[in-house]
């Protein structure tokens, strides 16, 4: 992220890709797309978990982190296919309802077109982001 020099207009023909991630008191992610081999960088997220929000679960901060970018995004994202990449496992399975939390996400996420990449990666962006923020627990 550091080394992103300039952001990149989505490319109508590109198919979007959104990481996502979500610390112990914040979430972070960033879209961006691959072209001529490169990844061209869209835009970045980073948010700080307030309150209650602080308590949940890793499950249900994913979550968050992964419905909160969807609707930051939600211009760029609506009525087009893109992939979520995601460092947390479980969320492969994000058909599947948790909790009241993670269900009433799912919903909003029901209507959009993508698929959900789970798996450990290296140099994952959103990591960093996710814990760019202040931590807000006492």
């Amino acid at each position: 992220m550091s080394n992103c020099k300039e952001l990149y207009f989505l490319e109508d023909t590109v198919v979007p890709i959104l990481q996502t991630d979500a610390s112990d008191y914040g979430i972070g992610g960033y879209l961006y797309m691959v072209t001529d081999g490169k990844v061209r960088p869209i835009r970045f997220y980073s948010k700080a978990l307030t309150g209650s929000q602080l308590n949940w679960s890793a499950r249900e901060k994913e979550c968050y982190g992964i419905y909160y970018g969807v609707r930051l995004f939600e211009e760029l994202l609506d009525n087009k296919y893109f992939v979520l990449k995601t460092d947390h496992k479980n969320f492969t399975y994000i058909n599947v309802a948790f909790t009241g939390k993670v269900l009433k996400r799912n919903i909003y996420l029901q209507d959009k077109n993508f698929d959900v990449v789970g798996k450990e990666m290296h140099q994952f962006v959103p990591d960093a982001l996710s814990k760019l923020c202040v931590n807000n627990n006492p």
